[in-house]
């Protein structure tokens, strides 16, 4: 309502404009901000101080000088010009590292593919604790045993995280415990699940079905050799579907096993630390379009491709499962019995859903890359593989398969294990962990949330710790457990390797069984260009090899057995 004509009607109406104007944008602002608004205080602190003084003294903003205005606008410019200019800078009691350049830091020096070469590559220059500065992110590269255990095992609590990803998430939803933070209900759950439910003697109990699937794995490579990739990776997730979701994967072709590893291959690519732009360090970069024609954020199909295919396969294996249980048909699979123990657990079907992928990739496809890893090997080093058949045919003979109790009699077999590990570890820089807290080492400040990562690639073939750490030796760890040179520290080092049940007999049971030797496809080499990439994960690309068995004994049993267990299936 109008009380007067004139100037003061005049005066009204500007004031209500203005405040409306003003109301309006800074509902708009409050409205719009999010998590990464708050990675920027002073921006976020203006926007607090305008809604606050919107709210309560409004009056007061209609009469705000120009000169005021200009004055703030000022401080807002200086302020963020600083703070690019700091942006990408090393900061002091950080470890050495490459040179930055500033704003963006060694942005465009982070490696695209394989990092672990890179990583090395600035170990030997900077030292076995290094610094990078993307933006204003530092990443921490590890080449040094003790500063790892001083970090990830002493320093747990603080590094036991993981960073967080949007493109990962967008594909997870943040299912996936591997990636997840410890304070997580998804990691929590996911823990007790697995503590629970897979115990060393309940793992036993399944290994019959294990053998069944190792023998047809035999008799794949038997009939079909040239296909012995493939078959690899048919029984390792036949495998692990089998214990999991209580089903096998008979052939290849068509089965959930092909469908799993395409899955696998698309989130290798996702999870590869520089291959994609830095959008959690440059939140606006996650709203750009995709463009085809342009190559514009291509990250977003590759997602929602991932997404779709994985979640489509571990959803009807869920479902087959529940179905089971509903008709009475269970089998005693693994995830059976997280959902008859869904409520003790405290779990959701989401939850249980993303634990069965974690399972299924950390048991199928790391088996998988070190399976082929190791016939590599026995292409590579002749040697290595006749001292092997030889311990191999000491202690089992050829009337028999090898059995787990066998392992501990064949110090040479275990040591040519380790060495595949050691030469081509399937996850060169490990998994990226975070810093919760500010913490120290051997001299070195590294500031709260930090990416580490463990060069585990550039520790295995550092000469101050191996000799002749480019040369395939088995024999390094015949009498050290390490593998190391005389006189290295080797507190630091895990004599830990992931010697799971399968890999033991996969690996007897190849020695045992068949001779490899290389063909003229020129497949099968440890050339870095015979390797998959991107991705964290070192898998070996397709290959082919000449593979003959050893006698015509061990063929009839192969056969023999092969037969037994169809007819009992």
């Amino acid at each position: 309502m109008i009380i007067q004509k004139g100037k003061e009607e005049t005066h009204w109406c500007v004031y209500h404009v203005r405040t409306l104007r003003i109301e309006s944008s800074t509902h708009l602002i409050m409205e719009n901000i999010t998590d990464e608004t708050t990675s920027y205080p002073a921006l976020f602190s203006v926007l607090v101080l305008l809604n606050y003084l919107n709210k309560n003294y409004s009056f007061l903003i209609s009469t705000l000088s120009v000169k005021f205005l200009a004055a703030g606008a000022s401080i807002l410019f200086i302020y963020f010009f600083a703070k690019l200019w700091t942006t990408g800078r090393r900061e002091q009691g950080l470890p050495p590292g490459p040179p930055v350049t500033p704003v963006v830091g060694n942005a465009l020096q982070f490696p695209t593919g394989f990092p672990h070469i890179r990583f090395t590559e600035w170990a030997y220059t900077y030292g076995p604790i290094i610094s990078v500065k993307i933006l204003n992110r530092t990443i921490i590269v590890l080449t040094d045993p003790e500063a790892v255990k001083a970090i990830l095992d002493g320093q747990g609590a603080l590094t036991g995280n993981r960073p967080r990803s949007y493109i990962i998430q967008r594909v997870t939803d943040g299912l996936y415990m591997a990636l997840e933070d410890m304070h997580t209900p998804v990691w929590k759950h996911n823990r007790k699940a697995i503590h629970s439910f897979m115990s060393p003697s309940q793992l036993e109990a399944y290994l019959p079905k294990q053998r069944v699937e190792y023998v047809h794995f035999l008799h794949d490579i038997l009939t079909q050799p040239q296909d012995i990739y493939t078959h690899i990776r048919r029984t390792t997730a036949s495998v692990m579907t089998t214990l999991l979701y209580g089903k096998r994967c008979f052939q290849w072709s068509g089965s959930d096993a092909e469908i799993f590893y395409e899955g696998a291959k698309l989130f290798n690519n996702v999870t590869d630390p520089g291959a994609h732009p830095p959008i959690d360090l440059f939140w606006p970069l996650k709203y750009v379009p995709y463009v085809e024609r342009w190559g514009w954020a291509k990250w977003k199909p590759l997602c929602d491709t991932t997404k779709n295919v994985r979640d489509a396969l571990y959803i009807r294996l869920l479902e087959e499962c529940e179905e089971r249980l509903k008709s009475g048909r269970a089998v005693g699979c693994y995830i059976e019995a997280i959902l008859n123990n869904q409520a003790d657990l405290g779990m959701t079907r989401d939850e249980i859903c993303g634990l069965g992928t974690v399972l299924m990739d950390a048991g199928a496809d790391t088996t998988a890359s070190y399976l082929q890893n190791f016939v590599i090997s026995l292409l590579q080093s002749p040697e290595s593989q006749r001292k092997a058949q030889k311990e191999i045919d000491s202690v089992v003979g050829g009337d028999r398969f090898p059995v787990l109790a066998d392992f501990k009699r064949l110090p040479y077999i275990k040591a040519l294990v380790k060495e595949v590990f050691r030469f081509r570890p399937i996850f060169p820089v490990g998994l990226p962990h975070v810093t919760t807290e500010d913490i120290a080492c051997k001299g070195h400040h590294i500031p709260r949330d930090s990416i580490i990562f463990m060069n585990i690639w550039g520790i295995y073939h550092h000469p101050d710790y191996f000799d002749e750490p480019e040369t395939f030796k088995p024999e390094r760890y015949l009498n050290n457990p390490h593998g190391t040179k005389k006189g290295v520290n080797t507190t630091g080092f895990r004599d830990n390797l992931p010697f799971g049940a399968g890999r033991m007999l996969n690996t007897m049971n190849l020695l045992w069984a068949f001779n490899f030797a290389k063909d003229k496809s020129g497949t099968g080499n440890w050339d870095i260009d015979a390797y998959a990439g991107p991705g964290l994960e070192l898998t070996p690309l397709p290959f082919t090899c000449t593979i003959t068995p050893r006698d015509e004994k061990r063929v009839n049993l192969i056969k023999q057995s092969f037969e037994y267990n169809g007819e009992s299936i």
